[in-house]
């Protein structure tokens, strides 16, 4: 008897990672994962790692698209593609709307409404629509499932979701969505397991990478989250800018000149820590980073330490009230203590004791 396999796919902006499972009476078990990187870049590059990590492929080729890293997949011999008794495909896709709360079937409707979506999410959107329909011609009976970033985050209060700007823009889809929602989901579901007292409970929990945000938890579920209508807004990443006062573009258009593609690529692909002027360290460099001497990781502390006493309390928080003082230098180094101590305050207002930190999940 054939092994049934799945594959789960993520398309990025210019990478195709995918992880293979075989589907046993246990549960799903990883066969294989890697990825194809630097797409529509000279010198794209495949690796291919077994479940134990050892390395099966690894070269370099040029891919215009990510329909041309899907056919160079299928070719191979020992690929995703090649295991036999595929039965089905997932899908990470960042963004779902307002309408998409749990995975879906993808069917023609809800093809056609993630591609709808695309200009809320032109660098993630647009590719998983790509991959998505790639597959539809080559296997037109395999049945396909799309799992959505912002849909864990549906759960938020309607204080948490709206913006305060005319009603008529929040019915076209103008509102906080929030992202990484599936991270946030696996973590909720893990301190079950490592922490079931505070997974009942309210909890601070941090997402921090290339793109870094936070969310907070009650119950294991989403009631706010520091990204908002797109995932540039929140915690400064490792080149998105983070929040930054909406007049700042306007200003920048009117007085400098700058145009729509600048702005984007301003804020979105050269800003956060690749902005620092001195080394552009990654986010995992600041963060581990023991000197004290000032680096990007003060300055974020910093300023996050500045506008968040500036902000309301916490937009969910009802009556809890807003007593963090600023971080200290010691604090500063815990990430979340910078920029919500709101949300710190909460949680631990919740618990009636101290907030401290959780297991790793």
């Amino acid at each position: 008897m054939t092994n049934r396999h799945l594959c789960i796919i993520t398309a990025g902006s210019t990478s195709l990672k995918f992880v293979a499972y075989e589907v046993t009476p246990a549960g799903p078990r990883r066969c294989l994962h890697g990825a194809v990187e630097n797409i529509d870049e000279p010198g794209a590059r495949l690796r291919l790692n077994s479940n134990d990590g050892n390395p099966m492929h690894d070269s370099r080729f040029p891919v215009s698209d990510h329909a041309e890293a899907l056919a160079v997949l299928a070719e191979l011999r020992d690929g995703p593609f090649s295991l036999g008794g595929l039965v089905g495909f997932g899908h990470r896709v960042v963004h779902g709307g307002p309408d998409y709360a749990a995975p879906v079937h993808l069917d023609a409707a809800a093809i056609a409404l993630i591609e709808a979506l695309q200009s809320l999410a032109p660098l993630h959107n647009t590719p998983a629509v790509a991959v998505i329909k790639t597959l539809a011609e080559r296997y037109p009976s395999m049945p396909q499932v799309a799992c959505f970033d912002t849909a864990f985050h549906r759960t938020h209060p309607a204080v948490a979701d709206r913006y305060a700007i005319p009603d008529a823009l929040y019915q076209d889809g103008v509102r906080r969505y929030g992202f990484h929602g599936l991270s946030y989901e696996f973590i909720a579901s893990r301190l079950n397991d490592v922490a079931p007292s505070v997974a009942l409970g309210r909890v601070v929990v941090a997402h921090l990478g290339a793109g870094a945000s936070m969310c907070a938890l009650e119950g294991g579920r989403s009631m706010d989250s520091s990204m908002g209508f797109s995932a540039v807004d929140g915690l400064p990443m490792g080149t998105r800018s983070g929040s930054v006062d909406p007049y700042l573009l306007l200003w920048l258009q009117q007085t400098k000149g700058w145009s729509l593609k600048r702005s984007t690529t301003s804020f979105s692909a050269s800003a956060g820590s690749w902005a620092c002027p001195a080394s552009r360290p990654t986010l995992r460099r600041c963060w581990r980073a023991t000197s004290r001497r000032p680096s990007w990781r003060w300055i974020t502390s910093s300023i996050m330490c500045a506008v968040s006493p500036a902000r309301s309390p916490p937009r969910w928080a009802g009556s809890t009230r807003w007593c963090s003082p600023p971080a200290s230098a010691s604090t500063a180094r815990r990430f979340a203590a910078g920029f919500c101590a709101g949300w710190v305050s909460w949680a631990s207002c919740s618990m009636r004791r101290r907030t401290r930190p959780v297991a790793r999940c």
